[in-house]
């Protein structure tokens, strides 16, 4: 399917702008999932913090904050990415009425 969106999406002549948008925000998607995993983890490591020392208290408070500023980003790129494809859905149905009126 991959090499099937690559070669049609990119490479054609005939292919629907909205679809390339589509395409581009699907990746895009994607790649914040692969962040959001990475927030997580990153959340489980602050869980595993061994009580070594005094400094232990210290280094989950400045875990968590790092975690909470990562997962607020990342949540933030998601909402845009939400956004932009309905607004790509919304010059679909525009387009489509468009071409039924001709």
């Amino acid at each position: 399917m991959k090499k099937f969106l690559n070669f049609d999406l990119q490479r054609s002549s005939y292919a629907n702008p909205v679809l390339k948008e589509f395409a581009q925000l699907s990746l895009l998607k994607k790649i914040e999932s692969r962040k959001l995993l990475e927030v997580s983890e990153l959340g489980q490591r602050c869980y595993s913090i061994e009580k070594k020392d005094n400094r232990w208290l210290e280094q989950i408070s400045d875990c968590f904050e790092h975690y909470k500023v990562e997962l607020k980003r990342v949540g933030d790129m998601l909402k845009q990415a939400e956004f932009e494809m309905m607004q790509i859905e919304v010059k679909q149905l525009h387009s489509s009425k468009y071409r039924m009126n001709l």
